[in-house]
C-alpha cells in the first residue's frame, strides 16, 4: 500500500500513468518453521515484559525483519515463496520493461525494501559490490535506489540513497 502511494503521488505530479504488476510485490517469504531456531527466539522476545502485545510485535517485528529474512533466504520458511521463485517473478519483469520500453526510458519501480535488495544485488558488480549490499541489506523508508539496464545487463548506481530527503530526515 506504502509504495502505491508514493507510486501514485509521483505519477499525479509527472503527468504519468502508474502501472501496478504484481510481480513487484514483496517477498512472499511464508512463515518461519515451528520450532526452529528464529521462532524460539521471536517467541522468547514476545514473553518479555515490553507493554502491550501491539507495542510487542511492532518491536519484535523492527527487531525481527533482517532475521526473517534471513531465515527465508537459507530456506527455513515455508508456505511462501522461494528465492529461486523470487528471482524469476523479479526476472520476468523486469524483461517485460526491457522489451516494452524504448532503449532510452525511465522507469520509476515502486516497491518494498527486501524486494529492491534482491534487485540490487543482482545487479551488483562483483563480490565487493555484494559485500557492500550485505553489510547494510535494510533498506530505509523513502531510500532511492538506481540501477541502470542496457541490453539486459544491469549496473547498479545507488543504494539506499537518502540524500534527497534532506539533512532532517
Amino acid at each position: 500500500l506504502r509504495a502505491r502511494e508514493t507510486g501514485e503521488i509521483c505519477a499525479a505530479r509527472l503527468g504519468l500513468a502508474l502501472h501496478l504488476d504484481a510481480r513487484v510485490g514483496e517477498l512472499r517469504t511464508g512463515h518461519l518453521r515451528p520450532g526452529s531456531r528464529e521462532a524460539r527466539f521471536i517467541a522468547g522476545l514476545m514473553r518479555l515484559p515490553l507493554g502491550s502485545t501491539e507495542l510487542k510485535r511492532g518491536l519484535v517485528g523492527a527487531l525481527t525483519i533482517p532475521l526473517y529474512f534471513q531465515a527465508w533466504r537459507r530456506g527455513r520458511s515455508h508456505g511462501g515463496e522461494s528465492p529461486d521463485q523470487l528471482a524469476t517473478r523479479t526476472g520476468d519483469f523486469l524483461r517485460r520493461i526491457a522489451t516494452e520500453q524504448p532503449d532510452d526510458a525511465h522507469v520509476a519501480i515502486f516497491a518494498h525494501g527486501y524486494l529492491i535488495f534482491t534487485l540490487a544485488l543482482e545487479a551488483a558488480r562483483g563480490p565487493i559490490d555484494r559485500a557492500r549490499l550485505w553489510a547494510r541489506p535494510y533498506i530505509p523508508n523513502g531510500s532511492v535506489t538506481e540501477m541502470h539496464v542496457e541490453r539486459g545487463a544491469r549496473r547498479l548506481v545507488r543504494f539506499a540513497d537518502r540524500r534527497h530527503l534532506g539533512a532532517g530526515r
